[in-house]
């Protein structure tokens, strides 16, 4: 099962990298998220851990760990399982005109009791999808700009 949906943003590909990049603030547009923490420290790169607290698809505390990471341009993090589903996502960011299209995909994988919820996952996840793109436009859209940076890009 593979979903994605793409969207433009008519900020930099840096500050929206930026917002991608920086997972605790993930809660902000992502409903399925609680709440994020960076296990560790220093800047984010593949191998980098993250403790999360999910309220979709069950309510439960899971790991996830970028796998793949191109500054400014690809990010991509696997989960472990959450309940029946075990979420891998990702980024891929690219200059548009004065702006930048962000196109989130995902492909989770499902067991158990997941197997036959798959073709309702199938319908809700592009949704949720797009939902969520929509979420991160308008959270950088109304950010507050400062320094001449919007928050969440890089150096802040």
């Amino acid at each position: 099962m593979a979903f994605q949906a793409s969207i433009d943003i008519d900020h930099p590909p840096a500050t929206v990298f930026g917002w991608l990049a920086d997972l605790e603030k993930l809660p902000e547009w992502e409903t399925s998220f609680a709440e994020v923490r960076r296990e560790g420290e220093g800047p984010v790169r593949a191998g980098a851990a993250y403790w999360c607290r999910r309220n979709q698809p069950t309510k439960t505390e899971t790991t996830m760990v970028v796998t793949e990471y191109e500054p400014l341009k690809k990010l991509v993090i696997e989960s472990d399982w959450a309940g029946f589903l075990k979420p891998k996502f990702g980024y891929l960011v690219e200059p548009v005109g004065t702006g930048t299209r962000v196109t989130l995909f995902a492909s989770p994988k499902v067991r158990g009791m997941g197997r036959l919820m798959a073709p309702m996952i199938g319908l809700l996840g592009p949704r949720l999808t797009v939902r969520y793109l929509d979420n991160l436009k308008r959270l950088i859209n109304s950010a507050e700009v400062s320094d001449g940076r919007a928050v969440g890009q890089p150096g802040r």
